[in-house]
């Protein structure tokens, strides 16, 4: 009979301690940790996920590299506050699929976001996965999160208490990115400028050299989903990254005169660009594994 009860008590503290509690006093949660399952099959359904023993655990900031199934994340949060509304919000932008799963009256209800579904139909306005919880104060609610990405799957989960930290947020990060890109569109013009006054290879190499990482950051940024060039997300990411990558080279050699001193590094490295163009031609045909030899 003793053993029975530690037993029951011992389930019934473990499962409190797994919940997310949320007070009064919060405002934003950004350091818990999740119960998650890997579906390598991308194959199982929310029926069938519930049913599994959640047994492997991560922090709400989490790095799995790259992987072909699904991650399934398991939330059971307490509201303790007196609010009825609270904000779940993936950071990362670039996942393909990013779906909640609520159960109301004994369905399943999913809740889209991801690359490729409009802004207009997410719970929020955000390239980022923003989820609206409708938890009843006193209550405790479970809630499936799965993702999925061609990149690799990291990111981080914070929960708000109020719409306006999502908004504050974005507003924040939107406001870094201009002063970044106004940074490097004056270096561009900059060199420009000097290329066709001096008519020397080396500033265009610079110049398109910071042009490509700029394609790069905006892609990797999730901005051109504001653009609605969600569909030219991998191409983005296939072409920028090779071709930074070899007008560094190329204005490296020049600068350096590694042609003149050093030789044998000189061809070394022109094979290196030779590389990376068949890399990007392989990748364009099959995105992975070869975008991954691209990445590393």
């Amino acid at each position: 009979m003793n053993l029975q009860f530690f037993v029951i008590l011992l389930y019934c503290f473990t499962s409190l301690s797994a919940s997310i509690i949320i007070d009064n006093n919060d405002y934003e949660i950004n350091k818990f940790k999740l119960p998650y399952f890997y579906d390598e099959t991308r194959s199982l359904k929310i029926d069938q996920i519930e049913k599994f023993d959640f047994d492997q655990k991560t922090n709400n900031q989490f790095a799995f590299g790259y992987l072909k199934g699904n991650l399934w994340f398991r939330f059971d949060i307490t509201n303790n506050s007196n609010k009825d509304e609270i904000i779940l919000h993936m950071t990362e932008p670039f996942f393909d699929e990013v779906n909640l799963f609520e159960l109301i009256q004994n369905r399943w209800y999913k809740h889209q976001s991801g690359l490729h579904i409009d802004l207009n139909l997410r719970d929020m306005y955000d390239i980022s996965a923003v989820f609206v919880l409708k938890i009843k104060p006193g209550t405790t609610k479970r809630y499936y999160v799965q993702t999925y990405a061609k990149f690799a799957q990291f990111g981080e989960f914070k929960i708000y208490t109020n719409r306006a930290f999502v908004t504050n947020y974005r507003l924040f990060i939107n406001s870094l990115y201009i002063f970044f890109f106004g940074s490097l569109f004056m270096v561009i013009i900059f060199n420009l400028f000097l290329y066709i006054r001096l008519k020397e290879k080396i500033y265009l190499y610079y110049v398109s050299y910071i042009f490509f990482h700029t394609i790069f950051v905006i892609g990797f940024s999730g901005l051109t989903i504001y653009c609605g060039l969600s569909n030219l997300h991998y191409i983005i990411h296939l072409i920028s990254i090779p071709f930074l990558i070899i007008f560094l080279i190329l204005f490296s050699i020049s600068f350096l005169e590694i042609k003149k001193y050093l030789p044998l590094t000189y061809k070394v490295l022109k094979l290196i660009i030779i590389l990376y163009l068949i890399l990007v031609i392989m990748a364009y045909l099959q995105f992975n594994p070869w975008y991954q030899i691209i990445r590393h």
